[in-house]
């Protein structure tokens, strides 16, 4: 049997994770039988490695044992001919290359919040509370506690009793660590970055583009807030923007475009504009519970005006 063959049979063998029935009596069938019960006996270890960094190991641990089969065939030598170590490294690598693609597709879990507000809770009882448009990703095994967001969300850390465990989020600016009990509101999109502490004990956070990466506290009711990458120190503000979860929207000198983009992810809506150059800047409040309402409250506070035209709204400066 070629080298080819060999490999077609093993993958036929072992195709969709399952193991099909192998001949005791043909050799290479036997043989492929060895290295699944090997293989059924590996286990992953838990890793705080990302995507690429283990990736880049397996592919590094795949070289340096081809190597090793290569320059040191005494290791197999009393079992295995030199032409049936070809073949299994052949097959071990396509069987650990098939494997890693799977682990790496079906261990992150990925949750989204596509229509209106979602509340979700993690495997270890905390909750947050997703943003429309906006997303979490964790390892779906082994729940480590750390989170990454994209877009906007509120988190309710559980406190179960036990072991004080630090609870990590992190975003494009910042990494947020907060013990069991915390609460805070996170918000990093590609407008502004907003840190709120909700609860009653101090967060910590380390600001991902500084230079030092020192470790920094946020205390009770104080807030950061940019428009850059470069974070504001602490400051009290009220807690108005962070009820967005009851359908109240709160702005503070924000961006129009921002707000113009918060309304469309929010109602559903694409709101036609040519407001990018100007500089306009709102502050103040609406409810969710219509787009009209909310864009009078809008247009009442700058120099705007709208249309609904069908499906359409048009939304442009007062003439």
């Amino acid at each position: 049997m070629s080298e080819n063959d060999f490999i077609n049979k093993g993958n036929d063998a072992f195709k969709d994770g399952k193991n099909a029935s192998l001949s005791s009596s043909d050799e290479d069938e036997k043989l492929l039988k060895k290295i699944s019960d090997y293989t059924d006996e590996l286990t992953l270890p838990e890793s705080k490695m990302s995507h690429s960094e283990a990736w880049e190991k397996v592919q590094k641990n795949i070289r340096q044992n081809t190597f090793e089969v290569e320059h040191n065939p005494n290791v197999f030598e009393k079992l295995l001919s030199s032409k049936t170590m070809t073949r299994v490294a052949a097959v071990v690598g396509v069987l650990v290359g098939i494997y890693t693609l799977w682990f790496f597709s079906n261990d992150i879990e990925q949750v989204a919040s596509n229509d209106g507000t979602l509340e979700y809770t993690f495997p270890d009882g905390s909750v947050a509370m997703l943003k429309k448009g906006s997303s979490v990703q964790f390892l779906k095994a082994g729940f480590d506690r750390q989170i990454y967001l994209d877009g906007h969300a509120q988190f309710y850390v559980n406190d179960d009793g036990g072991e004080n465990r630090t609870f990590e989020v992190k975003t494009d600016r910042t990494v947020v660590f907060a013990h069991d009990g915390s609460q805070f509101d996170l918000r990093d999109d590609q407008h502004i970055f907003q840190l709120t502490n909700l609860g009653e004990s101090p967060i910590l956070y380390i600001e991902e583009h500084s230079a030092d990466k020192k470790l920094m506290s946020l205390e009770s009711g104080m807030m950061l807030e940019t428009f850059s990458t470069d974070l504001s120190a602490p400051i009290q503000r009220g807690l108005l923007h962070t009820k967005w979860v009851e359908g109240n929207f709160s702005y503070f000198e924000a961006p129009i475009v921002m707000v113009i983009e918060d309304l469309e992810k929010q109602f559903g809506v694409v709101i036609e504009h040519e407001l990018h150059t100007l500089d306009l800047i709102f502050t103040g409040d609406f409810q969710s519970s219509s787009i009209e309402s909310a864009l009078t409250e809008i247009c009442s506070q700058v120099s705007l005006e709208f249309m609904l035209e069908g499906e359409k709204i048009l939304l442009r400066e007062k003439e």
